[in-house]
């Protein structure tokens, strides 16, 4: 199969980077997550925000440039929202546990509905965002490090900080 037949694939794991994002930004379930309130709090203070995608691997393969500076993703609190040249493609919550090596997310898109997505972010503290998850559809196994090849179906999503207009 190949990569642009994957596109619309491809798009939901763009809007599931973006909800990455979010969670990164202030998932609220604290205790469930395993940190403690204030500071998953003000970590997702700290990310709420907008931000560019500037790329998408997923198995191995890079997603185009041109499909992937359509993507952007808004976090607020802990709700998230994706969008594809203005037009949301994506919504949900997220789960974040920043007391966790690497930091946990946890996905939970509400439109379109899917599945719970696992996954592992890292902020530089200022303008990027990397978050790797698993794609819906396949084995729920949290990946452990930032990377992604053929067969287990982990998406990786690099995110830049929209300056303030």
């Amino acid at each position: 199969m190949g990569f642009y037949r994957e596109a619309f694939a491809m798009r939901k794991v763009s809007a599931t980077v973006l909800v990455a994002v979010v969670i990164a930004v202030g998932v609220t379930r604290p205790t469930r997550a395993g940190g403690d309130e204030d500071g998953v709090k003000k970590e997702l203070e700290k990310v709420a925000g907008s931000w560019q995608l500037v790329s998408v691997e997923k198995d191995g393969r890079k997603a185009p440039d041109d499909e992937v500076k359509q993507l952007k993703l808004t976090i607020t609190r802990t709700r998230y929202t994706l969008r594809r040249a203005d037009r949301v493609v994506e919504e949900g919550t997220v789960e974040i546990d920043p007391a966790r090596k690497p930091r946990g997310i946890s996905i939970y898109p509400t439109r379109p509905e899917g599945k719970v997505q696992l996954g592992i972010y890292e902020w530089d503290g200022d303008d990027k965002l990397r978050i790797c998850f698993t794609h819906p559809g396949t084995a729920q196994t949290r990946p452990t490090e930032f990377s992604t090849t053929k067969g287990p179906g982990h998406v990786m999503q690099v995110c830049k900080r929209e300056k303030a207009r």
